[in-house]
């Protein structure tokens, strides 16, 4: 499914545009996928919080009780642990709400992008 994205990310998107995918998909595979389209100008940002925090979200806030479990807990650490190896940032949302990291994500990363590509992203 990530070279799917990529691929139609490359066909439809033109190179000033941003474009975000969110994925749960092993990392070396979204960098693998960039490879081989010959995108060269990318970021990767894994998300992540504690195990806790997750359970709450999945069963208070998206009402998907049925998320929680070893294997997702486990899938979370292996996640982690890939992107501590491969040196990708890891954005912890533990002690922030959704709305505040947007926020974020908006701030830091989408809009100096944005500026340096001479391009209006636009949010809603």
């Amino acid at each position: 499914m990530t070279f799917r994205w990529i691929k139609k990310i490359v066909e439809t998107c033109e190179e000033s545009q941003i474009a975000i995918i969110e994925d749960q998909t092993e990392l070396t595979f979204i960098e693998t996928a960039f490879q081989a389209y010959g995108v060269e100008s990318y970021t990767i940002l894994l998300i992540h919080c504690e195990n806790k925090v997750r359970h709450r979200r999945l069963e208070v806030e998206r009402a998907q009780p049925h998320l929680i479990n070893p294997d997702m807990d486990n899938w979370a650490h292996y996640l982690y642990q890939q992107a501590r190896e491969m040196h990708i940032e890891v954005l912890d949302t533990t002690a922030n709400e959704m709305f505040p990291i947007i926020n974020r994500l908006r701030d830091i990363y989408i809009l100096p992008l944005s500026r340096r590509l001479n391009n209006r992203v636009i949010f809603s």
